[in-house]
């Protein structure tokens, strides 16, 4: 499949991007390499292959989802400054006076 320069300004227009002209003449080679590559993928034999969502079918394992009570989290041990149930921070903007 040959992609011309115009093919490449629709693709350019469909995805939202704008690149300069200079640099459409270094994506026009790369982007007829990729379509050479997905055509190349055309001649594989794959009678008999089930689509597939994943590369593996690997069963999910996945853990409940519960909440946790807060005070297991430890909070108060990793934090620098623990005040009153609450991260304490330098204050880094002063009242002022009007």
């Amino acid at each position: 499949m040959s992609i011309d320069k115009k093919d490449l300004e629709h693709v350019l227009k469909l995805a939202h991007l704008d690149i300069p002209d200079s640099e459409k003449e270094e994506f026009l080679p790369q982007l007829q390499r990729t379509f050479s590559f997905m055509k190349a993928m055309d001649s594989l034999p794959l009678e008999g292959v089930e689509p597939s969502a994943y590369a593996n079918n690997q069963a999910q394992f996945l853990r409940e989802d519960t909440p946790e009570n807060q005070a297991d989290l430890y909070m108060e041990k990793n934090a620098p400054d623990w005040d009153q149930g609450c991260f304490s921070v330098p204050q880094i903007l002063s009242g002022g006076e009007s």
